[in-house]
Parts: C-alpha cells; sequence; structure tokens
C-alpha cells in the first residue's frame, strides 16, 4: 500500500486499493451463495456506481484522522481502517444517487448514463441501491466488530442515513402539486404500507418469545418489547413490499393501490422506502440500546436484509428483460432464490428475536436457523403451488405466476430432465439444505411438452395459460406435490423432535402447524 502520510496522489492510489480489497470481500461474502451471473451483476454495478466520484468524502476520514493523530504517523491498520470508513461513505453516497437518479427520472451522472438508464438495468436499480446501502453493514462488521466503537458506528451510519432520507421526504413533497396539506402524507404512509397486511411475522415474535418462556407469564416490560421487535419485521416487510411494486410495475397490493400507484406519490414511493427501512434502526436505538443484546439485533436485522436484497438480485437478473429463457430454471436456482429472498426474513428472523430477547446466543442456534430456512422453502413451493390450484377466493387473488415467467416450483419440476447431472444435484446436496430436491423420482418432460412450455409460458393471454396448466395437470405435478408436502412435514418433524430444547421444539413445531396443508 502507498504510503497516506505523503502525497495527495498516495493518498487516492492507497484509497483505492483499500476499495479493490472491500470489493473482493462482498463478491465472497459466506453470507451469501453467489451464482457466477449475480457476482458478475454486482461486482459491474459497483465499479459503475461507488468509485467514479472525486471521493472528497471518503478521503476526507483519512484527511480528518491524521489531522487528529496531531503529525503521529498512521500505522497500517490505522490507513486500511481510515479508509474503509471513507468507502462506506462513498457506498452511502453512491446509494442514494441510484435511487435519486430514479425519483428524478435523471439521464446522466458523471458524465455517463444513470444507473437504471444502462440497457437492462432499469427498475433493477432500486434494488441495486439496496444492496449498496447493505454493503456498508457487512464492511462495518467484517473490519470492525470487535472495536469498542463498533455499536456507535452502526448508529451513527443508520441516524445519518435516516436524516439524509428525511430531508429527501420534505424536498420531495414540498413541491407536490397542488398540495397544501402535507401533515396527511406521513400519516398515509404507514396505514397504506404497515396495517393492511396479516401480521403474522410480527406476532410471530411474541408467540415464539410466549413459548420460549416455557409457560412464564410475561410482563408488560416483556410484552412491549416483543411487539415492538415485531413491527420491526413488519416495517421490513412493508419496505421490500414498497419497493418490490415500483420494480415488477405492479398496480395493486392487499386489495388496494400499490403506494407508488397513489395519487402524487408516485416514484416518491422509492425513498418512503428507504424510510419505513430506517425506521427500524430508530425503534431499536430507542427501545433496545442499553440491552446487551443490542447490538446482535443490528447485525440480524442487517444481515437479513442483505440476504433478502440478494435473493431479490438473483430473481430479477434470470429474467432479463427481452431475456425470457426457461433453460436457466432449475430447481436449485428456485431454491436459492427462495432461500434468501423469503425464508431468511420471514421464518429466521422473527424466530431469531425471540432467542436474543431470551438472552439465547444466535451461533448456538444454527440448527434453528437450518430448520426455520427449510421450512421457508416449503412455504414458497406451496405458495407456487396454490397460485395455480389453489381457490381464488380462499388464497384472496388470482394466480399470475405462468404469465409473469416466475421461477415457479411447478415450471422447474415440468422442466426436469432426468439426466445424469440432475441425478447428481438430487444426491449430492446435502439433504438439509435442499431437501425437496429429492421429492419423488425425477421426472421427465418430453420435447413436445417441452415445447409447449417454452411456446406459452410467460404469456398473459388466457389461452396460454390454459395450455401451460393442462400442462400440469398431465405431468400430474398436484400428486407431485402432495408427495413432497408430506416428505417435507415428516423430514421436518425429525429434525424438530430431535433438537435437545422443548422449548425450542414448541416454536419450531407452532410454525410449521400454522402452515402444513395451509390452503391460503
Amino acid at each position: 500500500m502507498a504510503n497516506l502520510n505523503g502525497t495527495t496522489s498516495d493518498l487516492k492510489s492507497s484509497f483505492l486499493g483499500v476499495y479493490s480489497v472491500l470489493k473482493s470481500e462482498l463478491l465472497n461474502d459466506p453470507a451469501f451463495d453467489f451464482t457466477d451471473d449475480s457476482r458478475q451483476w454486482v461486482d459491474r454495478m459497483l465499479d459503475y456506481n461507488v468509485p467514479g466520484g472525486k471521493l472528497n468524502r471518503g478521503l476526507s476520514v483519512i484527511d480528518s484522522y491524521k489531522l487528529l493523530k496531531e503529525g503521529k504517523e498512521l500505522t497500517e491498520d490505522e490507513i486500511f481502517l481510515a479508509g474503509a470508513l471513507g468507502w462506506c461513505i462513498e457506498w452511502l453516497q453512491a446509494y442514494f444517487l441510484v435511487l435519486d437518479d430514479i425519483m428524478d427520472n435523471s439521464h446522466t451522472r458523471r458524465g455517463q448514463p444513470c444507473w437504471f438508464k444502462v440497457p437492462k438495468v432499469g427498475m433493477i436499480a432500486v434494488n441495486d441501491g439496496v444492496l449498496l446501502r447493505n454493503h456498508i453493514p457487512r464492511i462495518l462488521k467484517k473490519h470492525f466488530r470487535e472495536k469498542p466503537y463498533y455499536v456507535d458506528l452502526l448508529d451513527l451510519f443508520n441516524e445519518v442515513e435516516f436524516q439524509t432520507a428525511s430531508g429527501q421526504m420534505i424536498d420531495l413533497i414540498t413541491t407536490l402539486e397542488g398540495e397544501k396539506d402535507l401533515s396527511k402524507y406521513s400519516l398515509l404512509l404507514p396505514s397504506q404500507t404497515l396495517f393492511a397486511g396479516k401480521l403474522n411475522r410480527g406476532l410471530s415474535v411474541i408467540d415464539s418469545y410466549k413459548l420460549l418462556k416455557e409457560g412464564k407469564e410475561l410482563t408488560e416490560d416483556e410484552i412491549f418489547l416483543a411487539g415492538a421487535l415485531g413491527w420491526c419485521i413488519e416495517w421490513l416487510q412493508a419496505y421490500f413490499l414498497v419497493l418490490d411494486d415500483i420494480m415488477d410495475n405492479s398496480h395493486t397490493r392487499r386489495g388496494q393501490p400499490c403506494w407508488f400507484k397513489v395519487p402524487k406519490v408516485g416514484m416518491i414511493a422509492v425513498n418512503d422506502g428507504v424510510l419505513l427501512r430506517n425506521h427500524i434502526p430508530r425503534i431499536l436505538k430507542k427501545h433496545f440500546r442499553e440491552k446487551p443484546y443490542y447490538v446482535d439485533l443490528l447485525d440480524l436485522f442487517n444481515e437479513v436484509e442483505f440476504q433478502t436484497a440478494s435473493g431479490q438480485m438473483i430473481d430479477l437478473i434470470t429474467t432479463l428483460e427481452g431475456e425470457k429463457d426457461l433453460s436457466k430454471y432449475s430447481l436449485l436456482l428456485h431454491c436459492r432464490i427462495v432461500q434468501y429472498k423469503t425464508a431468511y426474513y420471514s421464518f429466521y428472523l422473527p424466530v431469531a428475536c425471540a432467542l436474543l430477547m431470551a438472552g439465547e446466543n444466535l451461533e448456538n442456534h444454527i440448527d434453528v436457523k437450518d430448520i426455520l430456512v427449510q421450512m421457508g422453502i416449503y412455504f414458497q413451493v406451496q405458495d407456487d403451488y396454490l397460485d395455480c390450484f389453489g381457490d381464488p377466493e380462499t388464497i384472496g387473488k388470482i394466480g399470475t405466476d405462468i404469465e409473469d415467467f416466475k421461477c415457479s416450483w411447478l415450471v422447474v419440476k415440468a422442466l426436469e430432465c432426468c439426466n445424469e447431472e440432475q441425478k447428481k444435484i438430487g444426491t449430492d446436496i446435502e439433504d438439509f439444505k435442499c431437501s425437496w430436491l429429492v421429492v419423488k423420482a425425477l421426472e421427465r418432460c418430453n420435447e413436445e411438452q417441452k415445447k409447449v412450455l417454452y411456446e406459452h409460458y410467460g404469456k398473459a393471454d388466457s389461452a396460454d395459460v390454459a395450455k401451460v396448466k393442462a400442462l400440469y395437470n398431465d405431468l400430474d405435478l398436484q400428486s407431485v406435490f402432495t408427495e413432497y408436502e408430506s416428505k417435507s412435514y415428516q423430514k421436518l418433524t425429525s429434525f424438530i423432535e430431535a433438537h435437545p430444547s422443548k422449548a425450542v421444539q414448541a416454536v419450531l413445531k407452532s410454525f410449521l402447524g400454522k402452515i402444513y396443508k395451509r390452503q391460503k
């Protein structure tokens, strides 16, 4: 590394060297199982958005630290750590700019097209912005977790992001055409995005904590704190859904217009999604700052958000506009998307919050995480099945996975070919990691049937949808699902009953009981 105690050019050269190290670490983050395509996407996205500016904010960290040291020469470690913090600020800036450009419908940034204007990126840039933000706590945890000021760094970045997004909100809503009473805007956001759902994730924190207490009556304070953590998960869900609807250009959510479709909201919804996310650390700091597990809560929410956004990225880039290719779809891909996009935040996060409140160390409960992730995969397979075969009156919606070209369990099973490679996948993957890959015997979709899928899957015309559903019936996927569901239940039950803690068993059985053979 060049000498940062030397010239300005030395400083910038060394600073860029730190970027290369951080990027390499992020592209090999053990918290996410990258595909080759997803690693290449993030690599390109980072280089396009992070290091292209003047880097003044980031370099200022090193300059300021040197001045605070009053002429003492910096060690290699100090140089790297100051540089890493500087890059966290540059990552934050890149995150703001990527999303700002979308909200402003800008065309160029730093002499090149805005990221969302780059061919085949489009609204995937919303999720890319989220990923940029997620990288900051990944860097901080990697390099500062053992520092006495680690929690202060997390609080600092969370607070500054909240203040910045709040300032952006004031800027955006003050120019709403024809609006004179802006107070109703901030009141409408939570009522439209938070309260309309079933609240299952949030309520699961309280249910799980009660079971972990093994019959002991909860105090008022415990009920409130468990409820607060439950609401943090509901806030996280609302944040994901507000941004997902923009990326998918959806029209309705929970029986009402999507937030960005509400009159005079539009792309301001991007910043509103960010604000919803910013509220989580505000709630945590207000009510948990003095708890011994506060920093673990911050790490937990940060990691789960990173995993969810990474799963969303794989889902989005697998079907880039104009590149609908069923040959990309496999059970392994479906499992990876579901594990990261759904299972961690919907199943693991509520229980992990309850475990932390109960004084448990999450590192001692990796087996619990594995069971809950497997349960989340089973849950999503049920969703895929119900999307096609469920009663719209019961599930509350008309399924559109076929029309939307979704990487659904049904289409993957229909496409499955019994070749040597698929057999290898079925036996080489550890049973618990993706046990639903070995459901029944691997079906074979003959060439004529495959042709039907390639021709009709992903088209909105009802005749195309009918032909795909008819093929699903020909392949008897309903029976395949029934057998899969039965085997999944048996396997999950055996893993749960092998757990040494009866209280933890009760929590896991409660989750499984709620979803087994569900019809909606």
